[in-house]
């Protein structure tokens, strides 16, 4: 029985090889994907009124806290982030999350977390 499974996956495989040319994978993936987005119920709902609009700049902000290296290094992984969502942020007089948001620290249990006053 162990043989003829594996004889069945290497006929099965070579069927695929002779007989599936790569556009009937790219039309099958693509049926898919409109049949799973068309069951999709999610709507888009508005954000909170006190909910904090988040930057790329206030992700990097948050990083700095406790150590300014770990926001250097994440800087230099992901350099999009210094400008990432500044005008997706219409609460903000200057489109900058980070500036209008001041962080403090708060100890929980021993460690400090970093805390929004805003």
């Amino acid at each position: 029985m162990h043989q003829s499974i594996f004889t069945d996956r290497i006929c099965g495989v070579q069927f695929i090889e002779d007989h599936v040319q790569m556009e009937d994978v790219r039309l099958y993936v693509k049926d898919v994907l409109k049949e799973y987005a068309s069951l999709q119920t999610a709507t888009q709902i508005k954000p909170s009124w006190n909910a904090v609009c988040y930057t790329g700049q206030l992700v990097l902000d948050q990083f700095a806290f406790p150590y300014r290296l770990d926001k250097q290094v994440v800087v230099q992984a992901y350099p999009w982030l210094q400008t990432f969502g500044q005008d997706s942020c219409p609460t903000t007089p200057d489109s900058r999350a980070s500036d209008s948001m001041a962080t403090e620290s708060v100890t929980v249990d021993g460690l400090a977390m970093p805390q929004s006053s805003k």
